[in-house]
């Protein structure tokens, strides 16, 4: 096996013990409570409170969506997604190419790619667990 490779496969084992001792209860039983469940180690999940009500109300799915409203509204409120300036005001070829990343990404994020829902969707991650990770790309084609 190459240094490469075990390096590598040392790495995600040391990260997913790591996750494991360290985080992922805790995102589980976030993700529980989200959607109207007890969490694991929960009493009320026990032999003893079989036969009671299974009505749990947390308040953190009604938080996270007034947070999301706020989001929304900070995020999309205005018509322009992105917001690019030249680095040098002065210099005419920056300002040219300044306006023309603008429209691209503007179109790309407006027209392409689902921005609304990559993005609300990214900051309810974050509220529920409290980070998110993502792996944006853009897969593209050239004409010669």
């Amino acid at each position: 096996m190459s240094d490469w490779l075990r390096l590598a496969r040392d790495a995600y084992n040391a990260s997913t013990s790591y996750v494991d001792t360290n985080h992922r209860n805790r995102w589980e039983d976030a993700i529980r409570m989200f959607h109207s469940q007890h969490p694991r180690n929960s009493k009320y999940n026990s032999d003893a409170f079989k036969y009671r009500s299974r009505i749990f109300r947390p308040k953190s799915r009604s938080v996270v969506r007034k947070h999301e409203a706020t989001a929304a509204m900070a995020f999309f409120s205005n018509l322009d997604v992105v917001s690019v300036a030249p680095v040098d005001g002065s210099e005419p070829r920056q300002i040219a190419s300044a306006i023309i990343n603008k429209e691209l990404l503007q179109y790309r994020l407006t027209k392409t790619i689902p921005w609304f829902q990559t993005l609300i969707g990214a900051f309810q991650d974050t509220m529920k667990t409290g980070l998110c990770v993502s792996f944006t790309y853009w897969k593209y084609k050239s004409r010669t």
